[in-house]
């Protein structure tokens, strides 16, 4: 296996890590919530607590990678995760809900370098694209998004298997502990550059050197003399990696970001002409474009399958989720009503039922710790009963009778297989190959960044123009129309986020970061738009237009504005 292959699997690790951490307190709060006893306003507090780390540290992380080097800020962010996730039930259980926000707003804080540090890594490892070498660079970002997808999915059946087995501190603690054992292999296996690995053959590393930009005053670091057979020592590879580190932080004038008298750039970190140029924007655009529509999916999908769709919070959890059936006579518990499906949603009910093909007789009235309300109430037609989590991971749907008598149980013991997920995951896992497609294609590597960023936003918001107008259908076609649109927002990093990689040489870390702040700002203002296009209008297909917008906005910038070229030279030369 070629060195720099090891180097993208353990920056997917990295990012595997990264999302797991992250995600791991909305799979667990409904455990702390009972055990901690607060409720749906602090639940909010402390879901928003890593965004108000994270946003504030990306840029900072960024410009120190460019000078200390990517492997170090990398290692110290993933350390400092995983310890704060093992440090969380303690803080939790000595300083409250107080501590608890703190300490996850710090975890935030330590993961925010991780995206920009992880561009600056891959433009030391991966080579630029010529006539003997395909586009690797594309490869390198694909498998950073295949760790975030990879991460998301296999951390909601083990943080639940966990917290259910051992409870939700030992869950925390686990998963830390785990974290900080990758940054064992990291530290091993990992190297700042390729002369720095320990591993690399001779062949590779020549064939590096002269296909990858070494950082800016790299000429000057020391030479490592190959050993028989073709390898470097591990002490060798230490000395080099210090002294390519040094030897390639930017000089003075480089990190303050600008010449004498441009004052903006030193404010910037970055000179006045890089940050504005606009193949730079077309970049940040699109990122900005991508953010705001993969979180749409993410935070409003549930909500739409409830109030345009008419289905119920467990029925929504089919098209999701997907779960497994409960086994007969499973109980599911604690119970919050969530809703009272009307006489119009007695269709939904059926179907359930159908899909489950499972009926349990309700509990019995005369024993009232199993009602999960009054029988003697009103009865409506139906009722949904969920576990209280959020998104919740069991549910009960009762047919209303007095008392009633009959029940459909939906197992909280799921492992799920969001299909917006994975089809999401599928189109990441297939761009190398595509990339490969298109070069056999003889299309250029500008042809391939537009190609890859352009169809994915545009196929995206087609999928998603019809899905309002389509609401009368089957709930499938919905779920295949929000499917095929993140299949193919899956797409666009292999366009937009690799020629991160392309544009800079000198400031990959400090533009990354800058991206990245945008994209996460766009993340969080994103639902705020939603919900008060909601509230103005009362539309989805407003709000559905609004995405597909955006997508195409950014599409038309990044095929006029972008490029391949490296911005500082293309700044320079016009300044000269």
């Amino acid at each position: 296996m070629l060195a720099r292959t090891v180097q993208g699997l353990l920056l997917m690790g990295t990012r595997l890590f990264q999302q797991s951490n992250r995600n791991l307190l909305g799979l667990l709060l409904v455990f702390m919530a009972k055990d901690m006893q607060f409720g749906t306003s602090e639940k909010g507090t402390l879901l928003s607590a890593i965004a108000a780390g994270y946003l504030f540290t990306q840029i900072p992380g960024g410009a120190l990678a460019d000078k200390l080097g990517a492997k170090f800020v990398m290692a110290v962010s993933l350390f400092s995760s995983g310890a704060m996730c093992m440090v969380i039930p303690m803080v939790a259980d000595r300083f409250g809900l107080d501590g608890l926000w703190l300490t996850i707003v710090c975890m935030g804080a330590v993961q925010g370098p991780l995206f920009p540090t992880s561009s600056v890594y891959l433009s030391r490892w991966l080579p630029k694209k010529s006539a003997t070498s395909g586009d690797e660079k594309a490869w390198g970002t694909a498998m950073l998004d295949i760790g975030i997808s990879v991460g998301s999915l296999l951390i909601i059946p083990v943080a639940n298997s966990l917290a259910e087995a051992y409870g939700w501190r030992a869950a925390y603690q686990i998963v830390g502990g785990a974290t900080v054992a990758f940054v064992g292999v990291w530290q091993l296996l990992a190297a700042e550059t390729p002369r720095a690995c320990w591993y690399i053959g001779a062949d590779e590393l020549a064939f590096l050197e002269m296909h990858v930009a070494a950082p800016k005053g790299a000429a000057a670091a020391v030479t490592v003399p190959m050993q028989s057979p073709a390898r470097v020592t591990r002490s060798q590879s230490r000395d080099a990696a210090g002294a390519t580190v040094a030897a390639g932080a930017p000089s003075s004038d480089g990190a303050s970001g600008a010449a004498d008298g441009d004052r903006l750039g030193r404010l910037l970190g970055i000179p006045t002409r890089v940050a504005l140029h606009p193949g730079v924007w077309a970049v940040f655009v699109a990122h900005i474009a991508f953010n705001f529509g993969a979180y749409y999916m993410t935070n409003w999908n549930p909500t739409y399958y409830a109030e345009v769709l008419g289905l119920s919070a467990a029925e929504a959890r089919i098209h999701l989720s997907m779960p497994h059936v409960a086994r007969r006579g499973q109980r599911v518990a604690p119970w919050r009503r969530r809703s009272w499906p009307t006489v119009s949603s007695l269709g939904c009910i059926r179907r359930l039922e159908a899909a489950l093909g499972t009926r349990e007789k309700a509990p019995s009235e005369s024993d009232p710790s199993e009602l999960p309300w009054p029988w003697s109430q009103a009865a409506p037609k139906a009722a949904v009963f969920l576990a209280a989590s959020d998104p919740p991971t069991a549910a009960v749907v009762f047919a209303a009778s007095d008392p009633p008598t009959d029940a459909v149980f939906i197992s909280p013991r799921t492992l799920s297989c969001c299909p917006v997920q994975v089809t999401n995951l599928l189109a990441k896992s297939a761009n190398p190959a595509l990339v490969r497609l298109v070069e056999r294609r003889n299309i250029s590597l500008l042809g391939s960044r537009r190609l890859f960023t352009a169809v994915g936003f545009v196929v995206a918001a087609l999928a998603l123009l019809p899905v309002a107008r389509l609401s009368a259908f089957d709930p499938w076609v919905s779920t295949f129309f929000f499917s095929l649109a993140n299949m193919f927002f899956g797409l666009a990093p292999s366009g937009f986020k690799a020629n991160y990689l392309d544009i800079t040489e000198e400031y990959v870390g400090i533009l990354s970061g800058y991206g990245n702040t945008l994209g996460t700002v766009a993340s969080w203002a994103g639902p705020k738009l939603v919900a008060a296009l909601l509230l103005r209008f009362g539309s989805w297909d407003l709000v559905l237009a609004a995405v597909a917008a955006s997508n195409v906005i950014a599409s038309l910038n990044y095929w006029r504005h972008s490029t391949v070229e490296v911005v500082e030279r293309i700044a320079g030369s016009k300044k000269a």
